[in-house]
């Protein structure tokens, strides 16, 4: 069991970031490790499912959906884009570059989408589904605060 947080948040021992990222990291492992059968990580399983959503998306909307910064964004769907996973075109605008799932890459994301589920059936199992939806609304409030 992890210790309380202390009560004072000015101490360094109750740094949110050290705890949101240690967090997102063990959680990022378990993702990984049941997507690693189909050749993906979980940040590329949530990139896919990202653009299955939204349909053929500009780097710069995909950004701002994602909260990930464009160049990061970039060069992550030009690794997808070798594996022939997504495509991309200029869009109107020749500085925009337009993402699309390809026939492999929404065969992929469907295939992986069940592991994934298994992974956050576990993780409600091993909080609580009262827990694992309460986390899940407070990261929400803390994005939308931030």
């Amino acid at each position: 069991m992890a210790p309380s947080p202390p009560s004072d948040p000015s101490r360094e021992s109750n740094c949110l970031c050290f705890r949101v990222r240690r967090a997102a990291r063990a959680i990022g492992a378990r993702y990984d490790s049941a997507l690693a059968p189909h050749g993906i990580t979980g940040q590329q399983y949530s990139l896919l499912s990202l653009l299955k959503a939204t349909g053929p998306s500009s780097i710069g909307d995909l950004a701002a959906a994602s909260s990930t910064d464009r160049t990061t964004l970039t060069r992550n769907f030009a690794r997808l884009e070798r594996e022939g996973l997504v495509s991309s075109d200029r869009g109107e605008d020749r500085r925009a570059r337009i993402v699309s799932l390809t026939p492999r890459g929404r065969s992929l994301q469907a295939a992986a989408r069940k592991d994934w589920l298994r992974v956050q059936s576990e993780l409600a199992d091993t909080l609580g589904k009262t827990r694992f939806t309460r986390i899940h609304a407070d990261l929400t409030a803390l994005l939308n605060a931030l």
